[in-house]
């Protein structure tokens, strides 16, 4: 296993031949997220609206966000386009395409959606990213 740094924070990443045999079970073959995830409260002035409905977002990355679904809302299906996302991060918006990539209950027994952005221009990717960088400086700013 190799160590790949970012912004001071070290990662461990396992090689192929580091990894046992292949099971059914994704943990067991190794699957690793490829970003980390900020969590979000509710407070916190991140939220993801489209088709008129706002909702929380649970946790984001630069590539997509988690929404929490209210109960009686909206179920997503899985690979659903989502064509008119605004995000807004503080005091930023920005307008965005998504695609449905997960849905789950949370520990409340609440749905949650994962939602992977594509087709950013170059403007609003380096916005989000600013901000994502931002957020988690701050975040492990705190836990030190």
């Amino acid at each position: 296993m190799e160590t790949d740094v970012d912004d001071g924070i070290e990662f461990e990443v396992e090689k192929p031949e580091d990894l046992q045999s292949k099971t059914d079970d994704n943990s067991a073959a190794g699957i690793k997220r490829q970003v980390f995830r900020l969590s979000v409260s509710d407070s916190q002035g991140i939220k993801a609206e489209f088709s008129g409905i706002e909702y929380n977002v649970v946790n984001f990355t630069e590539r997509g966000v988690a929404i929490r679904v209210a109960e009686g809302g909206s179920v997503f299906a899985v690979d659903e386009i989502l064509t008119s996302i605004k995000l807004t991060l503080a005091d930023q918006v920005f307008h965005l395409r998504g695609k449905v990539v997960q849905v789950s209950s949370d520990t409340q027994g609440s749905l949650v959606c994962g939602l992977h952005f594509f087709d950013m221009d170059e403007k609003t990717a380096q916005g989000i990213s600013k901000f994502y960088k931002q957020w988690r400086k701050q975040l492990f700013l705190k836990t030190e």
